[in-house]
């Protein structure tokens, strides 16, 4: 089926599983309805089943998004505490589509408590609780991760009764997008005639010619760069390798522990679900991988990178934020019917580009001429960081966090981000913590697993199948990458090149069912399918307003050309910001870049889907090294300066320790309280940056 002929069937509001091979574009159709929805005002909420998979998606993961966390039950009084989840209850009830992708690595009960939670939250018995659902993904990728026990008849989604009561419309994709055709290694027949997507179509279909077992062993002598990923099927080799490599850098090392708060079995948990060892060396030259998401730095559980540099900076604490809190700033979540800020896309590109390009050099040269002075880079983790959920567990962490150094890390994509210490954590009903693990949320990555790598797209690996012991994992690393030349192959066994009988059996079917509903559908005339798509819109409740559907789209491309702008004004800002030792990210930037613009936090935020609370972090940073930076129009009114100025002089008079931080400087907290909370944490901070005489 043609991706035209797939968004065809979308937009009748049919449940649709998206499927076909790696590469053939499932993602870009996906992303073509999307907008198609948004442009209608139509509701749609975009997840995944796996971190990196969402962070592709700019969505979140489905446990999250539905509130079911890693559980493969829920009780009555499970379900009456998800209903008690404002943000939870809200985004659900409003949303009319929704996406799951990478769906083969969904357990199966848990696609089950996906229906089981939008039907109590919709109060609706219909399938999914009448919305229309759009999972996409390939059934020949890995299993989802279940009991020791289980097979793959008990782990895949398409055996939830959930699955057939959805009555999907199978469109399985027939393009490929991915993989290219190597013509000059074809026509010189240097893998026996046979690209890599010939290969794959192969072991797709378990028809295998003589050639292609010889073409494979032909690349053990290709030579890789030394970017190279390096894929195995064990962690004990994963290991094995990245201690060897990180041995070879002759660079100091930097020891980063682990620590928890709360319940001793519950920080057990986190840990083992952490993944990384209580103590993780790091080297200049380190090759690593992000363990978990971060919408701040836009990394992914799976974002790779190197070590560049290890910097002080004005740290921030560990992530506190809950999956509800996250959420409100989620893309997937906004509701399309929000208006873009067309002040903002309409202004002026160049002139934006420009009035960077001239501030710039006389604000760097406040800021280098303050590092070349000697002056230490370094500050304290201070309570003037924290938000306004902070936690007294978070407080016995301050002196681990502040005499480090933290690694600078350059991403595959060129972006420098700095990974401070992040938090894994379980809370109650009420959100109160009840465990917390602290980790630097990077792992060597020279080499990694093939679990690991799914949902990656690489340009050139090493992969070892020589001790395969799950089928399909040979098919996975394989169809990570573009073309036979970027492949290393060290070693196969006889299950490499295997895939599961019920996947193999299903996407048969998966396919033979396409082919018949795709005929069925081509019969319907063009102006039935119109009727079909009016009828969707309408009712879902969106726009068949020619006019707003064609603001939208401009308005889209206008932000998209604004966008790019920025980001070129951001990297050259970058390129001086990086001989300031690291202290201004990228992120920080891109805050930066909107400030110039004189947009509000809220604005801010909206834009960047971040939290308020971070932006404001963000806006403390600009503040104290870019003295010209325009943030005058975020000077609150003297009504609102006074009280804060008062409350700060009667806590400097009393002269108490307690609300005092190691610098010296009051605390955020203490005038907070000293106002009986009448006023933010982020409403202090930023009347602060205009009572400079305080010194805070």
């Amino acid at each position: 089926m043609k991706q035209a002929t797939a968004l065809d069937i979308l937009k009748t509001g049919k449940n649709v599983f998206l499927t076909g091979s790696a590469g053939a574009g499932k993602t870009y159709t996906i992303n073509q309805y999307l907008h198609y929805l948004r442009a209608r005002d139509v509701a749609v909420a975009v997840t995944a089943s796996t971190g990196i998979a969402a962070t592709h998606m700019n969505g979140m993961t489905i446990h999250s998004w539905a509130g079911i966390g890693i559980s493969n039950e829920l009780t009555a009084k499970d379900i009456a505490r998800i209903k008690k989840r404002t943000v939870v209850v809200e985004r659900i009830e409003r949303t009319k589509v929704l996406v799951i992708d990478e769906i083969s690595m969904l357990h199966r009960q848990q696609f089950e408590l996906i229906n089981q939670v939008l039907q109590a939250i919709k109060e609706n018995t219909l399938p999914f609780g009448g919305i229309q659902l759009l999972v996409a993904g390939d059934f020949f990728q890995l299993p989802p991760i279940g009991e020791p026990h289980e097979s793959n008849r008990d782990k895949f989604a398409f055996m939830a009764q959930a699955w057939l009561d959805a009555d999907f419309q199978i469109c399985y994709l027939s393009e490929q997008h991915r993989q290219k055709t190597d013509k000059t290694a074809v026509a010189g027949n240097s893998y026996y005639g046979l690209d890599l997507n010939a290969i794959l179509n192969q072991i797709r279909s378990q028809q295998f010619t003589p050639h292609i077992m010889p073409a494979l062993t032909a690349t053990a002598e290709h030579v890789l760069a030394d970017n190279r990923t390096r894929l195995f099927t064990h962690n004990v080799n994963v290991q094995a390798i990245n201690e060897q490599e990180l041995g070879k850098l002759t660079t100091a090392a930097h020891t980063f522990r682990a620590w928890g708060e709360g319940d001793e079995k519950l920080v057990e948990t986190l840990k083992k679900s952490v993944r990384n060892t209580p103590e993780l060396v790091l080297k200049l030259g380190a090759k690593v991988m992000f363990i978990k998401n971060n919408t701040e730095l836009n990394v992914s559980n799976g974002t790779m990178g190197k070590v560049v540099d290890f910097v002080a900076t004005t740290l921030k604490q560990p992530n506190k934020q809950t999956d509800d809190s996250a959420s409100k700033n989620s893309p997937s979540n906004n509701h399309p019917s929000e208006p873009l800020d067309e002040q903002a896309l309409a202004a002026d590109s160049t002139a934006l580009l420009d009035a960077i390009e001239q501030e710039q050099q006389a604000d760097m040269a406040d800021l280098l001429d303050e590092v070349n002075g000697g002056q230490s880079q370094q500050t304290h983790h201070t309570d003037e960081d924290r938000d306004e959920d902070d936690t007294a567990a978070i407080d016995t962490a301050d002196d681990k966090l502040s005499e480090l150094l933290y690694p600078l890390v350059e991403l595959n994509d060129g972006r420098k981000v700095i990974a401070e210490y992040d938090s894994w954590r379980i809370d109650d009903e009420e959100g109160e913590i009840l465990a917390a693990y602290y980790h630097i949320p990077l792992t060597l990555a020279w080499a990694i697993t093939i679990h690991k790598s799914q949902g990656m797209t690489l340009d050139a690996a090493e992969v070892d199948l020589s001790k395969t012991f799950e089928k399909g994992q040979g098919y996975v690393a394989l169809s990570r990458l573009k073309q036979l030349s970027g492949l290393q192959l060290l070693g196969v066994n006889e299950l490499s090149l295997q895939l599961d009988p019920l996947a193999r059996g299903a996407d048969q079917r998966f396919q033979a069912i396409s082919a018949e509903q795709e005929g069925e559908f081509l019969t319907r005339s063009k102006k039935q399918l119109n009727d079909l798509h009016r009828e969707f819109i309408i009712q879902c409740r969106g726009t068949l307003d020619k006019e707003k559907i064609a603001a939208y789209e401009n308005r889209a491309k206008q932000q998209q050309k604004l966008m790019e702008k920025r980001r070129h004004a951001v990297q050259q800002l970058q390129s001086l910001a990086d001989d300031a030792a690291g202290v201004i990210t990228p992120t920080v930037l891109e805050t930066k870049a909107l400030l110039d613009e004189s947009l509000t936090i809220a604005e801010i935020a909206q834009a960047r889907n971040l939290a308020q609370s971070t932006v404001m972090g963000h806006i403390e940073k600009i503040a104290e090294h870019f003295p010209r930076a325009n943030i005058a129009h975020l000077r609150p009114e003297d009504e609102w300066l006074q009280p804060i100025d008062k409350a700060y002089q009667k806590i400097a008079k009393r002269d108490d320790k307690r609300d005092k931080d190691n610098d010296g400087k009051i605390k955020i907290r203490a005038i907070v309280e000293e106002l009986r909370n009448a006023y933010s944490y982020n409403d202090v901070k930023l009347a602060l940056l205009f009572l400079k005489p305080h010194g805070n």
